[in-house]
């Protein structure tokens, strides 16, 4: 991307930024959206988180849909934290790594919705912590045959 200025497009203006601002991208909105990457601290999950993120606002996905997996980001970005593996970029992501992370989002969230849509989001093919520099999924597919790692949503449990 160039140099941003007062006449550059609106991608180059917020994309270097650690908030963007949907009305600067020429995203109407109802109210002043704004979709936060400041506490995602790991550079190369920064750069991906904002790329998936653009990817989903420039398909028509609402701003909301770009702020929920951006959640879903900052919560890999603070298990790995919490844990202290050694992640320096998706190459280092495997089974073992997210497997952790849904230990650690159930340890932190379990039966809340906040914690169905984290693992929703991570689990969108095209997940940046999920995806390889060239878009490709890196986790491994799940064979129909292997249960759900989520439990189905029951009626009358506000909290699945």
């Amino acid at each position: 991307m160039g140099k941003a200025g007062p006449d550059a497009a609106p991608w180059e203006n917020e994309f270097p930024k650690d908030v963007w601002h949907a009305r600067a991208l020429g995203i109407a909105t109802r109210s002043h959206v704004t979709v936060h990457f400041e506490n995602i601290t790991r550079p190369w999950l920064k750069k991906l988180a904002k790329r998936w993120a653009r990817w989903r606002l420039t398909t028509g996905l609402t701003v909301e849909s770009a702020v929920l997996g951006t959640k879903a980001v900052e919560s890999f970005n603070a298990f790995l934290d919490s844990t202290r593996i050694p992640v320096n970029g998706t190459a280092h992501i495997d089974r073992e790594v997210i497997e952790g992370f849904l230990a650690y989002l159930h340890t932190h969230s379990a039966g809340t919705v906040s914690h169905r849509m984290r693992i929703g989001q991570f689990n969108t093919p095209s997940c940046s912590p999920c995806a390889g520099t060239d878009g490709s999924p890196i986790c491994p597919a799940r064979p129909r045959s292997t249960p759900r790692t989520t439990p189905k949503r029951q009626p009358g449990n506000p909290g699945h």
